[in-house]
This record gives C-alpha cells, structure tokens and sequence, in this order.
C-alpha cells in the first residue's frame, strides 16, 4: 500500500501538441510508474494552432478550448492510481517554461512528443535526451 499523497510522488511532465499527428506520442513513453501526470499545452506558438481554431468553430475563450482538450486526453490516461493534472502554458518561451515547472517539484520525467523534438530552435531537444537518459534508468 502506497501512504505517500499522489500530490507529494514525482511528476512525469507530458508536452503535447495538439496540432501535429505525432503531437501525443510523448504519452506512448507512460508507465505503470507515473501515478502522478502533469499534462502540458502550449497556447501560444505553432503547437497552439488547433486550439485557436477549435475556439474559433466553437465560438469559445482559448483557455476553454485548451481545457477541453487536455480533458479528453485526461479521460484517456486515466488509470486506477493516477492523478492527472492540466498545465495551460501562456507563456512566450514554452521550453524556458517547462523546465522551470520541472524546477517547482520533484520530477520524475519530462516528455515531449516528437512533432516538437523536431524544432531545434525550441530548446526541446534536451527534455527529449534528458528523458530517454531517465527512461533507461526507471526501466
């Protein structure tokens, strides 16, 4: 039996990109081992442009239509165990602002799909070799 608050266990960060086809693969990297899930979405930025026009169709804030997302991604990580949190990142340098989410807590892992492991200028590259570097070592 696990007593330690699902808010105390380390956070495993998911980056998505509800843009690009591949913008979730980073939730294929998650385990048994992340009870504790941070999801991320960008609202700024070319990773935000289905959000931006899933508000417009829907005549809706964009903070509501990143809600909506992150809760059907919600709904499909869900498992007995997990605690899954929404992070709507407005900030103008996303990977800047990941690592400092990163920084506030314990942190288990941070993954970052692929379509955005693709923008070098981005910074996200070092999250996608940091956490392949801790996936091996959890694994």
């Amino acid at each position: 039996m696990n007593l330690t608050s699902p808010l105390l266990q380390p956070k495993t960060l998911v980056l998505l990109d509800p843009t690009s086809p591949d913008g979730e693969t980073a939730l294929d990297l998650l385990d048994a081992g992340d009870t504790h899930v941070a999801l991320v979405v960008l609202m700024h930025g070319p990773a935000s442009e289905a959000l931006h026009q899933f508000a417009a169709i829907e005549n809706i804030d964009l903070a509501s239509a990143a809600s909506v997302y992150l809760d059907q991604v919600t709904e499909r990580i869900a498992t007995p165990g997990r605690l899954v949190e929404a992070i709507l990142s407005g900030g103008s340098n996303p990977s800047a602002e990941l690592e400092h989410l990163a920084a506030l807590s314990e942190t288990r892992r941070v993954l970052v799909p692929t379509s955005l492991q693709r923008q070098d200028g981005a910074g996200f590259s070092r999250f996608a070799s940091a956490a392949r570097k801790k996936l091996a070592r959890v694994a």
